[in-house]
């Protein structure tokens, strides 16, 4: 539970970057004094491999929708998708997760 109580009191620090054209793009996530760490470095429009904190990796991909980077991820529990926008009061981070699910029903 310690953990979990340090994430609650945690503020996050989200930096985004990109080249003069918005190709190269650089997204990083720190929370705890960095303790946790999530470091991203694409091409958008290109898949990549995105490496997680505690060794896992996902193929993504990001690509610039209007003033929105999304970054749509292949994980074994599904789709996941964030969404980062960049406004006047701040930064947002939306994150979606799409489940997949099967079954074996006979019919």
């Amino acid at each position: 539970m310690p953990v979990k109580l340090a994430l609650k009191q945690s503020s996050p620090n989200l930096e985004i970057v990109h080249d003069d054209e918005g190709k190269q793009w650089e997204v990083c996530f720190k929370q705890i004094a960095d303790l946790i760490k999530l470091q991203l470095k694409f091409e958008a429009g290109v898949e990549f491999d995105e490496k997680l904190p505690f060794s896992a990796s996902n193929k993504s991909v990001g690509v610039v929708d209007g003033e929105d980077l999304k970054i749509t991820s292949k994980t074994p529990k599904g789709e996941l998708v964030r969404t980062f926008t960049v406004k006047e009061e701040g930064k947002e981070l939306e994150i979606v997760r799409i489940l997949v699910v099967s079954c074996n029903s006979p019919f």
